[in-house]
This record gives structure tokens, sequence and C-alpha cells, in this order.
């Protein structure tokens, strides 16, 4: 939803571009992320806002970044009150709660685009799983998963959404850190698919004892274009077959989300 194009006969010049251009939607609930001198409209954006999205229930304005361990944000009620809902993607629904759990709806086309490439009969670990979108469709393919999470409500999460998607009997959800995966398991897989939090991307190589020879690998990380080349470089110079580079979203002035699938050595 274009926000800001809606307001411009509502809120002055100066301030509207202090409003996002975009509003995300989770289910029904729509996060904004708006500067708290703007509070004077949130009263006309809310009502700009229920107009044009009718099954829209919760309002919430985002007022830090993820972060910690658990990797969620704070959010400041504006309107409604109920953080718990079913967001539903590419034919599969996902239970949630904002306040507890990230997830990220824009990621839709990595999650299919990765499940395509799913063979049944695959062994398949997904660490920071979160509740479940890399995991279900790859499971819904055919594979057995084994997703690793150290967020208490996103594992809660995850298992309900295996079982909500009927795919219980092919995920396992393990609660741990999972930069310490290796000590827990003894087993190897086909795929790793690594959405890995902001910084977080070293754990590549702690996961290799876990891959398979000329497995595959898909690994996020959060860099600006300018270092993409060096880095891919290093990868290459370590034995990776790189076989595809691709942003998939902006997530500060300069930085973008980058995915790469690699072949492992």
């Amino acid at each position: 939803m274009r926000l800001r194009k809606l307001l411009p006969e509502i809120i002055p010049d100066d301030k509207l571009q202090q409003i996002p251009q975009h509003i995300t939607i989770i289910g029904e609930i729509a996060i904004l992320t708006i500067h708290q001198n703007c509070e004077i409209y949130y009263p006309e954006i809310i009502k700009t806002i229920l107009f044009n999205k009718r099954n829209i229930k919760t309002i919430v304005n985002k007022i830090s970044k993820v972060n910690g361990q658990n990797r969620v944000a704070s959010f400041q009620l504006l309107y409604g009150s109920e953080t718990v809902t079913s967001h539903k993607e590419a034919g599969f629904s996902y239970l949630l709660d904002i306040m507890h759990v990230f997830f990220n709806p824009r990621l839709c086309s990595e999650h299919i685009r990765i499940a395509e490439q799913v063979h049944p009969g695959e062994k398949i670990l997904i660490p920071f799983c979160g509740i479940g979108p890399f995991v279900i469709p790859a499971a819904a393919k055919g594979a057995e998963i084994i997703g690793v999470e150290i967020n208490p409500y996103a594992c809660s999460y995850a298992k309900k959404n295996a079982k909500y998607n009927h795919l219980s009997d092919q995920i396992e959800i393990v609660k741990g850190d999972s930069n310490t995966i290796v000590t827990m398991l003894d087993i190897t897989f086909d795929r790793i698919i690594i959405p890995a939090p902001y910084g977080k991307e070293e754990i590549l190589f702690s996961l290799l004892p876990l891959i398979k020879k000329n497995g595959e690998l898909y690994l996020y990380l959060f860099k600006r274009k300018t270092q993409m080349p060096d880095i891919i470089s290093s990868y290459e110079k370590k034995g990776f077959i790189i076989r595809r580079v691709a942003a998939c979203g902006n997530v500060a002035p300069g930085v973008k989300r980058w995915v790469i699938d690699m072949i492992a050595p």
C-alpha cells in the first residue's frame, strides 16, 4: 500500500517526506515507521489506512529496529489491540505475534524461489528459521527439514505452522543457538538455507561440516553494493562455486539484503 501517495492533501509537504512510501501488511496488521514528530497526524493516517484496507484490525508504529537475541522490534499500538495474526503467503498460512517474533513478508519471492529448487527426500537445514517461512514451502516439496531457532516464541509458532500447514511429519524445530548447530547434529544435508541476521554471515563457515560435498547453500547477508565483489571473490578463493548473486531488498541507506546461491566445496 502506497501510504504517502494517499496523504498529500492531509499532511504538509515538509512532514509528508517523513511518512514512509509504503506500509507493511502482515495478516490483519498494518506496520508503519513514522517519526514521533508526526504524531499529530496519526488520526488521519489511521483513518486513511482503514478506509483503503478494510481487513486491517490493528495498526502499529515501529519504534525500534530488530535487535536482541530474539530478533524482535518494538511497536507502539496506534489502533486496535490484537498483535497475533494469520498471514497468508503463496498458499501457506503463518500464525505469529508481531510483538514476539520477526517476520518479513517482503521475502515471499525468496521463500518460493528456493523451494522450487527442492527435490522430494532431500534433507535441509535452516538456521535462524523464525516462524518457518523458508521451512514450510521446502517441506511442501517433500523435503525433510530441521529448523533451528533461539527465540522460544518463534519456535512455538514454527511448530504450530508446521501443523497448521499439515507438514509436521517432515519438520523438526530445534530450540537452540544457530551458532552452535554443528555441536547439536551428526547428519549432513543436501541444502542449507541461511537467512542470517545482520552481521552474522560468518556462520557459513561453521556450518560447512554439515553440508554434503557439492551441496547447495543459500546465504543472506547485508552489505553495500561496493562490498559484494570482494566478498564473492573471497568465497570463490575458499572453493565455493557461486551460482547466483542478487539484491533482495533495501534495509538502510546504501545497504541492501543480498542472497548468494553457491555450491559447497
